[in-house]
């Protein structure tokens, strides 16, 4: 992962977690996520969160 986030736009587009530690050089996602989450305090898949489109309210899945 370089510094200043210039690799955050790979977790943009909807890969696996696995897929963009591998793209990012990482060979162990477990590592890749600890590594994410000391950098900016959020879990790869909640950054992803941020960027997927949001379901409008009455298309809610049922919890």
């Amino acid at each position: 992962m370089k510094r200043g986030g210039a690799d955050f736009p790979v977790l943009r587009r909807g890969l696996a977690l696995s897929r963009v530690a591998s793209e990012l050089g990482f060979t162990d996602q477990a590592y890749f996520q600890r590594h994410f989450k000391r950098r900016l305090a959020l879990t790869p898949g909640q950054y992803q969160g941020f960027f997927r489109p949001s379901a409008p309210d009455g298309d809610k899945l049922p919890r």
